[in-house]
């Protein structure tokens, strides 16, 4: 079955509806062929947008979802889909696995404040899609790391109080360490995706609040360099 679209209008525009329904289509194909749902776009628009803080904003604290053992381990699987959301968002995203300096099977988010909250949409629909762990509960869920020290620190009652306010189930776990607490998100997979968006934006205003009153972190080259230099 075929679908018809007639775009009529100046050749800037009709230019610009091309290219959104060809990145569409893109997007549409390469996550079809890895799992059986798109992420809800729709919270590009409803929860991403923030009148405080600047779209390119860096406040060098990274966003950090617990990724399962599958991917970890065989990343390649999801290796064109993984660089797809690296090029749509504009964010950098790296695989850890529990060998590495973080010592937990993750996925790391660096960049700006809006091309995070982009990668943390779809990253989180991804994992929200892949088989859990048997020791895990059943049931579609998403892990989230907040540090616990810092200026984006959290306690696990405020990071449950923040997530409560939407509709996913939040549930604090044991065992993140001395600086991070570990959220757990199950529900609905928009309901998961919006609750987790807001953590992040809360903590993203915590650094950017910080800063205001501080001045920009002093590692900030440092951390362009890291993420986004030559050699990154």
């Amino acid at each position: 079955e075929f679908r018809h679209v007639r775009l009529v209008g100046k050749p800037g525009g009709v230019s610009e509806a091309l290219q959104l329904v060809r990145q569409r289509l893109r997007r549409y194909l390469r996550w079809s062929a890895v799992v059986s749902c798109e992420p809800p776009w729709q919270l590009l628009l409803e929860d991403l947008m923030d009148g405080e803080i600047a779209g390119d904003y860096v406040s060098t604290e990274n966003f950090v979802l617990g990724a399962t053992p599958r991917l970890s381990e065989s990343a390649g699987d999801y290796a064109e889909l993984l660089n797809q959301i690296k090029e749509d968002s504009g964010a950098a995203t790296r695989v850890h696995s529990k060998s590495d300096a973080l010592d937990i099977d993750c996925i790391e988010i660096a960049g700006s404040y809006l091309s995070k909250l982009h990668a943390l949409l779809d990253l989180c629909a991804l994992l929200w899609q892949l088989p859990q762990e048997e020791a895990v509960a059943p049931g579609a869920q998403v892990t989230l790391h907040l540090r616990s020290v810092g200026p984006c620190s959290f306690t696990a009652e405020e990071a449950l109080r923040v997530a409560r306010s939407r509709s996913a189930t939040a549930t604090a776990l044991v065992g993140g360490g001395d600086r991070s607490v570990v959220i757990q998100l199950s529900g609905a997979q928009a309901a998961v995706c919006a609750t987790a968006i807001c953590l992040c934006r809360e903590s993203e205003r915590k650094a950017w609040f910080n800063e205001r009153k501080h001045g920009p972190p002093a590692l900030l080259v440092d951390y362009l360099s890291r993420w986004f230099g030559r050699d990154a």
